[in-house]
């Protein structure tokens, strides 16, 4: 959205047709830009949540005196 904003003041002296042909391209790509930074996002937090996970494991077991590294 925003860089079809920043295309749109720049090329807005041009044709119509390829007016139209980069603010769609824009739009893709501002769509593709949210939908990887979205999966990125939602990769580390399932990253951050399964270590923790394995790390509380690994404290219980060094609670009850199993060693899993030793």
């Amino acid at each position: 959205m925003f860089l079809s904003f920043i295309w749109f003041c720049i090329f807005k002296n041009s044709s119509y047709f390829s007016f139209i042909c980069l603010v769609g391209c824009f739009q893709f790509f501002d769509c593709f830009v949210v939908v990887f930074i979205g999966f990125l996002f939602l990769f580390c937090a399932f990253i951050l949540v399964s270590f923790s996970f394995f790390y509380f494991i690994l404290i219980g077991f060094r609670l009850f005196g199993v060693g899993l590294l030793s």
